[in-house]
């Protein structure tokens, strides 16, 4: 985990729309923290690690603090029981109807986040800055 359980409740101090959060115990707090860690560590970032999680990187030695707001925003998320699969499988219903009313969505667009298994599109914009950009491919000569 990035985030103490001391470290997140003040993190969602000041934070609006937390009942997730709040109704939940310390032990379902500190799993979904837990959770969120995993899959920040499960992305491709710049740099190298420092230690065995992804974060710090390179010259570094702490836990950027949007590195922690993600994680608390990917909680928060798995509180509200966002689930990764499921929001996909959503987005492949193709129409709906509602009496006279119908409904048709595109399944071809998967937004970014969910694609890399980020539940929470706060969170992703807090790790896009860190990632490495997949179009890009390096060589290093060895000798």
């Amino acid at each position: 985990m990035y985030n103490t359980l001391s470290e997140a409740k003040n993190y969602f101090e000041s934070r609006l729309n937390t009942d997730a959060w709040d109704d939940a115990n310390d032990e379902k707090r500190t799993k979904a923290l837990s959770m969120a860690a995993r899959s920040i560590d499960s992305l491709n970032y710049i740099g190298d690690r420092v230690r065995s999680a992804e974060f710090p990187r390179g010259e570094d030695t702490e836990v950027p603090d949007t590195v922690k707001y993600a994680e608390c925003e990917i909680a928060l998320a798995l509180l509200n029981d966002m689930d990764i699969d499921l929001e996909i499988e959503t987005l492949n219903t193709r129409s709906t109807q509602f009496g006279d009313m119908s409904m048709v969505s595109d399944v071809s667009f998967v937004p970014e986040h969910l694609a890399n298994g980020i539940v929470s599109a706060i969170a992703w914009q807090f790790l896009k800055p860190y990632l490495r950009d997949p179009r890009t491919i390096v060589f290093n000569r060895v000798s």
